[in-house]
């Protein structure tokens, strides 16, 4: 028998009460964070679904030799508006991913879903220089990215695309980010965006986040900002976009290009 009475036997109840309280402060901790923890996972998976999606338009070019329109934001079905390379009636709007062939969550009509379920948006230049560009005068009226032949006829060094991407620093025009500064990218074929998990209705949509959501042929610029839910200046919209020179040398491998 044990007769040394320094020797413990047994947590006491002040011990178990220490370790209960102590487990009960980690598991409030680890369940404050799950929130931002979902968060983090949906930016990393938008991250990775709009570097897909830029992939599969890249291969369109290849293949079609030309940019796909957007979806009408009225009629949303997923299928460029039109594909037939003879006009371009959508600028802005809605991803074409069924034209693109993308997988992914996708709703009742057609439109791909990002994390947040709201639709993923794109837009392409209208930008054209017209019949009389090229060495043979080969440009078609109608948008030299999204007519058939015209990237090629008109010839790279008169291709003149127009979407720019800036900062929140300052209030850009609907065609310039306003100061070099504020320019994070500029002469930009075609853009994918998420907007966020606040959509495009959401109450904390900040003024300058919303020049994101009414994008026209008229209207070429977009912003790209830190993510920031502070109030007045929420940011939370996802944007990549198709690089020019980049575009270019995969349709020069694909015999797209001369």
């Amino acid at each position: 028998m044990n007769s040394n009475p320094t020797i413990s036997k047994g947590f006491t109840l002040i011990e178990i009460a220490i370790v209960l309280l102590v487990v009960s402060i980690l598991l409030g901790y680890t369940v404050a964070l799950l929130p931002v923890q979902q968060e983090l996972k949906r930016y990393r998976a938008v991250d990775k679904e709009t570097d897909i999606i830029i992939d599969a338009i890249y291969a369109y070019a290849q293949v079609n030799g030309r940019l796909p329109c957007a979806v009408s934001l009225a009629v949303p079905n997923g299928i460029a508006d039109p594909d037939d390379g003879d006009q371009c009636n959508t600028w802005y709007g809605f991803l074409p991913a069924k034209t693109l062939g993308i997988d992914g969550r996708y709703d009742a009509s057609n439109s791909l879903l990002d994390p947040w379920g709201n639709r993923y948006r794109y837009q392409v230049t209208a930008n054209d220089t017209g019949a009389e560009a090229g060495p043979e005068d080969l440009g078609v009226a109608g948008g030299d990215f999204i007519m058939k032949h015209d990237i090629k006829n008109v010839t790279m060094e008169n291709l003149g695309p127009d979407l720019e991407i800036c900062t929140a620093v300052a209030t850009p025009t609907p065609t310039d980010c306003g100061l070099p500064t504020v320019t994070v990218a500029e002469r930009i074929p075609a853009v994918v965006l998420s907007l966020g998990k606040n959509g495009a209705t959401a109450p904390a949509e900040s003024s300058i986040q919303s020049e994101n959501t009414d994008n026209s042929a008229t209207d070429t610029v977009f912003i790209r900002s830190t993510i920031s839910d502070v109030e007045g200046a929420e940011f939370d919209d996802i944007i990549k976009w198709i690089a020019p020179n980049t575009l270019y040398s995969k349709m020069i491998e694909a015999g797209q290009l001369p």
